[in-house]
């Protein structure tokens, strides 16, 4: 035997074992394609290696960013964790250096993916920001953003029970982070400089050079992350705890807004306990969400029959905050479900007084309450009084309906726009407090909205209209005719 060909033999038998020039081969192929930027052979030279040294960590590591460079972020983060998975392969070790990079290219191809779910968002491509969300979430599952941010995705697709579930994540991830830092006194939109005074000096501080966006303080195994607008000063915009042994997240941000959607609909399904408690739990986190946060929260309190709860704690707020419309209202609403007319309506003249824009929504909400509260004022007392009431308890009805009307006619010059449910009570408070003649105006503006599309299949606007026609057959019969067609339309609508 020709002893060349007995010594190739032998080199070929060793390199089958070791894997040395067949790995070398096509591992040099796979780093030369990603230098060039060729990807797809990357990838091919990649998983050529990996069929006979599944093992190499080099070869899961180059297979990972041509993944990543062809837009597989999926397939790349399967790669990936591969590669750490044998980072210490006698095949193709990785260093602790790669280890992080694979961590940082980890979280961009995530923010990516992030980015451009917000921009479908915002073009309103629902499907396909949900599908990216859902990658999202395979090539970082710990992120609690990817959860808030599908939560408000499938919310404005019509998914109730897709936000409802991404915000139930959310919540559960976020939870415990929340509690822990709100007990170390940290706050969103807290500076920089206030949270190093709270928590001291950094173990590893901020430095986006080394793709350090938060303070890290080792002893506490916490990240506390930053953001900073317009060249401003650094601003807390979340924060992490996290295992000793854990990597923590590159950036997280916190957000009050899953809690108060949540808390939603919680109220919704009568789940009141819950609600407040998570309400309760976020009230001190953003204080740009305070208001909201408050408000809602007494409404919450006066669904659940918690009426001492929330009178002390809408109180408590009115005090902190006066100048806070929306406290006021929602305190008036308590009274005036407590049947304390006066104080239900002192609260909304107080808020009256306050500075607010004329004719924005908490001056129409305002407006409206004022002559709902009183004609029920007026309902209650006419009601006391039975059916022999002096002159002085028909004059103080009669005032409290004239007031009634004043209000909601207040509200209709400043809406601007045709609201049939407050013509309607207008209509019947104009026959009330003894104005019938003017009904027909009324009349005339609900006519006029007939054929339009918006109110024509409405059943709620034929009804209210059959009412108001049937006020005005006691002088008129031939509206007794337009009550009955009138009446016959809206049952044809199902009202």
């Amino acid at each position: 035997m020709n002893r060349n060909s007995v010594l190739l033999g032998g080199l070929m038998m060793f390199l089958a074992f070791t894997g040395f020039q067949c790995s070398s081969s096509m591992m040099n192929s796979a780093k030369m394609a990603i230098d060039k930027g060729d990807y797809s052979k990357a990838k091919v030279s990649a998983e050529e290696e990996l069929a006979l040294r599944p093992e190499n960590a080099q070869a899961w590591l180059l297979l990972g960013r041509a993944e990543k460079n062809l837009g597989n972020y999926a397939a790349m983060k399967r790669a990936f964790d591969k590669a750490v998975e044998h980072r210490a392969s006698e095949t193709g070790a990785i260093t602790d250096a790669e280890v992080e990079a694979i961590r940082v290219e980890t979280f961009s191809a995530w923010s990516d993916l992030y980015d451009r779910s917000q921009a479908a968002r915002d073009n309103k491509e629902y499907a396909r920001a949900s599908r990216m969300l859902d990658t999202a979430l395979i090539v970082l599952p710990g992120s609690p953003m990817t959860y808030a941010l599908m939560g408000v995705v499938k919310g404005q697709a019509g998914d109730e029970a897709g936000s409802k579930d991404a915000f139930t994540q959310y919540v559960a991830m976020s939870r415990e982070d929340i509690t822990r830092g709100l007990k170390e006194g940290l706050r969103l939109g807290h500076s920089r400089e206030r949270v190093t005074t709270k928590l001291g000096t950094p173990s590893f501080p901020y430095d986006p050079k080394l793709n350090r966006f938060g303070d890290h303080y080792g002893a506490k195994n916490l990240i506390v992350y930053y953001r900073s607008e317009a060249g401003g000063p650094m601003e807390v915009r979340g924060w992490d705890y996290h295992e000793a042994d854990e990597q923590p997240l590159i950036i997280s941000s916190l957000s009050a807004d899953p809690y108060y959607s949540r808390a939603f609909d919680l109220r919704a399904s009568k789940e009141y306990d819950e609600a407040i408690e998570l309400l309760t739990l976020v009230d001190g986190l953003d204080p740009a969400r305070q208001d909201d946060i408050g408000n809602l929260l007494g409404q919450i309190y006066i669904d659940a029959g918690r009426v001492d709860e929330a009178e002390a704690e809408l109180n408590r707020r009115i005090a902190a905050n006066p100048e806070i419309v929306a406290y006021r209202i929602r305190y008036s609403v308590l009274k005036h479900k407590q049947g304390d007319y006066a104080a239900a309506v002192s609260a909304l003249e107080q808020a009256l007084g306050l500075k607010m824009e004329k004719g924005s929504k908490e001056h129409r909400d305002i407006l409206y309450n004022l002559g709902a509260f009183h004609k029920n004022w007026g309902i209650s007392l006419q009601e006391a009084a039975g059916n022999s009431p002096s002159r002085e308890q028909e004059e103080e009805v009669m005032q409290k309906y004239r007031t009634s009307l004043k209000y909601y006619q207040q509200l209709d010059e400043v809406q601007k726009s045709f609201d049939y449910i407050l013509l309607h009570e207008i209509g019947m408070m104009l026959v009330v407090t003894g104005e019938p003649e003017k009904l027909s105006g009324v009349l005339a503006r609900f006519e006029a909205e007939q054929e339009n599309p918006e109110y024509s299949g409405d059943s709620r606007y034929w009804r209210n209209l059959s009412k108001l026609y049937l006020q005005m057959s006691s002088t008129d019969e031939s509206y007794l005719e337009k009550a009955t067609a009138a009446s016959t339309r809206a049952k044809e609508l199902g009202g």
